[in-house]
């Protein structure tokens, strides 16, 4: 998971480029994170020479809130930062669920509309056959009964089965194995979905030339 969220800030901070269908859940996961590391700080181990919080936290003792146990404090903070954001296991697990699903419909949308703009008699599998043909196969391009008789690693049954695992995920209890399958299923799908966006695109580009 941590590898996928060094993904995002690449594409976010290095190439510029700003997917915001994922800019949310990436940062639930990252604040979620941060409170994480909150609730095992130890302020004890830092403070024990009589010196004082961090403005971080000493704004949450020493202000409005009222004060609180420096040892006691970390985990307050968390708890509270994770209330004020709506942090809490099932609306996170939702917003993930949502967000794979919202993708997943737009993927065989997206798929379904290829296939209705390729020439010939189209049938379903077709849009993601297309997709994976080799470059240099230029049989399985233009013969379609040649693209029906390759062999390729992807299937509509793969789509179902994401969209399964996604809906399935709405049950998880443990936020780590959560986490862990959004990164998966992310992985699974993600390269397909580049493709098929690039292809709808060039597909709209070439209705608007007409």
């Amino acid at each position: 998971m941590l590898k996928k969220l060094h993904d995002y800030r690449n594409e976010t901070y290095h190439r510029d480029q700003h997917r915001v269908d994922v800019i949310r859940p990436a940062v639930l996961i990252y604040f979620d994170a941060a409170c994480t590391v909150l609730d095992h700080y130890e302020p004890a181990m830092v403070i024990g020479d009589g010196r004082p919080l961090g403005p971080e936290l000493a704004r949450f003792q020493d202000g409005v809130l009222g004060r609180q146990s420096p040892f006691e404090l970390p985990r307050w903070v968390a708890k509270q930062l994770r209330e004020e954001v709506g942090l809490d296991l099932p609306t996170v697990r939702a917003a993930l669920v949502e967000h794979l699903l919202g993708r997943l419909d737009d993927l065989e949308s997206g798929l379904a509309y290829i296939e209705e703009n390729t020439t010939g008699d189209a049938i379903p599998g077709d849009g993601i056959r297309r997709m994976q043909v080799d470059p240099e196969d230029l049989e399985a391009a233009f013969d379609v009964q040649a693209l029906r008789r390759r062999r390729y690693p992807l299937t509509m049954k793969d789509v179902r089965s994401w969209s399964e695992r996604a809906t399935a995920m709405a049950s998880m209890e443990d936020k780590h194995e959560l986490f862990a399958e959004l990164a998966a299923l992310e992985d699974a799908f993600e390269s397909l979905e580049r493709k098929v966006r690039e292809v709808v695109w060039i597909i709209d580009e070439a209705a608007n030339m007409r």
